[in-house]
């Protein structure tokens, strides 16, 4: 689900994949990694994801803004 909303956000953005990583501070392919669900994101992650794009955690988790 994080995988989703963060290409929806990035194409409502008109950024890529790279350039969310970027801003958010994430390391390079991350974001990637979520994509199959085998791997998520920490709090920690999802919480620095919310400081630099002002979007509630609970968006990321599932659309609840």
């Amino acid at each position: 689900m994080v995988y989703e909303q963060i290409l929806k956000y990035c194409e409502e953005e008109n950024i890529s994949l790279s350039e969310f990583e970027k801003r958010c501070e994430i390391g390079n392919g991350t974001v990637g990694k979520w994509k199959d669900g085998k791997t998520s994101p920490t709090i920690k992650t999802l919480n620095k994801i919310a400081i630099h794009t002002d979007v509630t955690i609970g968006y990321w988790l599932g659309g609840i803004a």
